[in-house]
């Protein structure tokens, strides 16, 4: 459609597995499948993609 932005891929900044895709003014907090962390994933108006580590999980 003429005027709609595609959706950005968001990946672990750990493990680089691909998560989810996001829109622009996105805020949410994911749990990597493969390595557990826990992702806090920021999407700007201007399509900046931010990814932060908040969580690591501890491997018994």
């Amino acid at each position: 459609m003429e005027g709609e932005r595609k959706r950005l891929y968001v990946c672990c900044p750990g493990c680089s597995r691909r998560l989810c895709t996001a829109k622009e003014n996105s805020d949410l907090e994911i749990e990597c499948p493969k390595c557990g962390k826990v992702i806090k994933i920021l999407v700007s108006s201007e399509r900046k993609v931010i990814t932060e580590i908040v969580k690591e999980q501890q491997k018994n």
